[in-house]
């Protein structure tokens, strides 16, 4: 035998138009002759007029045939019944495999897990009824987080894709049935610096919800206790073997964890044939040394040099040729060489003059010193008579350890000075002067 046929269509319930020859059957009766869903037709309908029958109501089959076409027509167009307390009390609660469509939400059918169900399925926190089919998105706008959480009613949370949209302004918690054993796909489409989880609402274990939008939509179960990712994070080493098509490890900001690029070796100190560049594209390109190199220009390097940036043995190569001819400009300084050196390193004018300095004597006149390589110290200047025939010469810098000698040279006037006494380290006398005249004179000493 063949598949059966497909019945005629029925275009509406039996006698739809004509109420006022329709019975409504009593689920009970005691009437002669009236038919009941409990006792269908009555014993008397069956028995002979003469014997004390009486004949079936027309409307009574009206009325039957309306409540039976009823429910074909309502099967034929596709319909699935839904929840009925009266249905589930006649029945005594529903049984497992059942299918009713929502009454809240015609774009969800529900399935019975557990027997003599009596509970809606529609209502938050029942059990046993489970979203077969639950059509489009689950919504949520203006979110801000904080302190009261987001929680799904059973309606809700029978949708597959559960869309978060709002600024927080606090850390946003999402609660799911626990009554529901499911997996959903969460798109966190937030915007703040607050962070969103998913849980069961009787607790346990959480899952965090990253931001991300559309395009990274995060996915989780329950298992009515605990709030699962879909995916577990991927515990991946950090160094690994450069094998295609393996995965990398990457933080929560998404950048890539690395110490050596397809490399595992625990060294610090590698010879260098290429560089990694970045050329502010976001891109990293591999880069020859000697490119890298060439791009390393002095005029490019902002801000004071440290000692640490100069590379001693670079100085010491072409300390030559930076020194040769060198044209030092400024103020140069050198180290003063200690006295009698005779060497070809460079001589201080503190090594090679000495020092000059006004003298204090009676107000007047200068005085002048240097010292010779052999460490000779020669003194010499001008003083004037104001008064007397002798004048006491004070240095301005004593000599060190002794002095030699000390001689007058000159006068300016026709009047004779005739000798200088030997000079102590501090200064001499000169003799024979008078009042008027100036003397040039000179000293040695060490």
């Amino acid at each position: 035998m063949g598949a059966p046929a497909v019945p005629p269509v029925i275009p509406q319930p039996f006698a739809n138009n004509n109420p006022s020859l329709r019975n409504t059957i009593p689920n009970t009766t005691s009437t002669p002759g009236v038919a009941s869903w409990d006792q269908g037709w009555p014993s008397d309908t069956m028995q002979p007029v003469v014997a004390g029958g009486v004949p079936p109501f027309g409307q009574d089959f009206n009325g039957l045939e309306f409540a039976l076409s009823s429910h074909d027509y309502y099967i034929q167009a596709g319909a699935l019944f839904p929840f009925q307390s009266a249905v589930a009390t006649a029945i005594g609660g529903y049984g497992v495999g059942a299918l009713l469509g929502s009454v809240s939400d015609p774009d969800v059918v529900w399935f019975n897990t557990v027997t003599n169900n009596s509970t809606d399925p529609d209502s938050s926190g029942t059990t046993g009824w489970v979203s077969l089919f639950a059509y489009g998105f689950d919504t949520h706008n203006s979110l801000t987080g904080g302190i009261t959480p987001l929680t799904l009613t059973n309606i809700q949370a029978t949708r597959k894709f559960i869309v978060l949209n709002g600024t927080l302004t606090g850390n946003l918690v999402v609660n799911f049935p626990s009554s529901v054993l499911k997996d959903w796909l969460i798109i966190n489409n937030t915007s703040g610096s607050f962070t969103t989880t998913a849980r069961s609402s009787t607790g346990g274990a959480s899952v965090s919800v990253p931001q991300g939008g559309w395009a990274n939509p995060l996915g989780v179960y329950s298992d009515g206790t605990n709030m699962y990712p879909t995916v577990a994070p991927l515990g991946v080493p950090i160094a690994q073997a450069a094998t295609p098509l393996t995965l990398v490890e990457r933080t929560n900001n998404g950048y890539v964890l690395a110490t050596y690029f397809n490399s595992d070796i625990n060294a610090d100190n590698l010879s260098i044939a290429n560089v990694y560049t970045d050329f502010g594209d976001d891109y990293i390109r591999k880069n020859t040394l000697a490119n890298f190199e060439s791009q390393l220009l002095l005029q490019n390097l902002g801000g004071a040099v440290t000692a640490g940036q100069v590379p001693l043995a670079a100085v010491i190569q072409y300390a030559a040729n930076i020194l040769s001819n060198a044209a030092l400009t400024g103020t140069p300084t050198t180290p003063t060489a200690s006295v009698g050196t005779a060497t070809t390193q460079v001589a201080s004018t503190a090594f090679a003059a000495g020092t000059t300095a006004l003298a204090g004597s009676n107000g007047a006149g200068t005085q002048s010193s240097f010292t010779l390589p052999n460490g000779i110290i020669v003194k010499f200047g001008q003083t004037g008579f104001f008064s007397g025939s002798s004048f006491n010469v004070v240095f301005s810098n004593p000599f060190p350890t002794i002095g030699y000698i000390a001689a007058p040279f000159g006068v300016a006037t026709t009047n004779q000075v005739n000798s200088a006494g030997a000079p102590s380290t501090g200064g001499f006398t000169i003799n024979g002067g008078s009042s008027g005249i100036t003397c040039m004179w000179i000293a040695i000493g060490k």
